[in-house]
């Protein structure tokens, strides 16, 4: 199984030449930010997602981030009708199933910044919604990296989740953990089985190729 992975986008994705693949996952963040305003932001999340529909890739599946998750979570229906529409799987809270893969998708973060789609305000508080990830998961994809995990600021911070490390711990059938958010950290690391991908948009590194069995 290939899979190109995207993420932080930030509305760049028209520049992205994708090669071929078995499935397209983006960790969210495709706009460039909510504040611009409402309206904006939803032709932003409309527009990526005719840009997915018509990629040359078979399965096509993202979530939303903190930029674009303050009008994906208020319209959440909506945005998974839509996509649907357009052959995508818009994923919340909320698993598919794709050639015997299921695909898990989480945009919950801690929120650092205005732009605070699916974000919380202290860590523990990502306790509850990372227990809601399903044990027999075999890809995750997530907006937020789990913690010292592909997730190093600018600074040298770890921005990562410490709850998401400790449920990616107990997945037994996990494959891969798919992620952004944090864009210094671009790349790929592999522990104890588990492929982690922080796949944060650079015009460098505009996308990550893995493969799974």
């Amino acid at each position: 199984m290939k899979i190109i992975c995207i993420s932080d986008t930030h509305t760049e994705h028209d520049d992205i030449n994708l090669e071929n693949a078995d499935i397209l996952v983006c960790s969210g963040d495709s706009t460039h930010s909510y504040l611009v305003n409402n309206r904006n932001t939803e032709e932003q999340v409309f527009h990526f997602i005719d840009w997915l529909s018509i990629q040359n890739i078979k399965h096509k599946v993202y979530i939303a981030g903190n930029n674009d998750g303050m009008y994906t979570e208020n319209n959440v229906e909506k945005v998974k009708k839509y996509a649907l529409s357009k052959g995508v799987f818009y994923l919340s809270d909320s698993s598919v199933i794709i050639d015997g893969y299921k695909i898990y998708g989480s945009s919950w973060n801690l929120a650092y910044s205005i732009n605070r789609g699916f974000g919380v305000d202290i860590e523990i508080e990502l306790k509850d919604k990372f227990a809601l990830i399903e044990d027999d998961t075999n890809i995750l994809l997530t907006h937020t990296p789990p913690y010292e995990i592909l997730d190093k600021n600018a600074q040298g911070v770890h921005c990562g989740s410490l709850y998401l490390s400790l449920r990616i711990q107990k997945l037994k059938n996990l494959k891969c953990s798919i992620f952004g958010h944090i864009h210094e950290a671009n790349g790929i690391e592999k522990q104890n089985g588990i492929i982690y991908v922080n796949a944060a948009y650079s015009k460098k590194n505009p996308y990550s190729i893995i493969e799974i069995e």
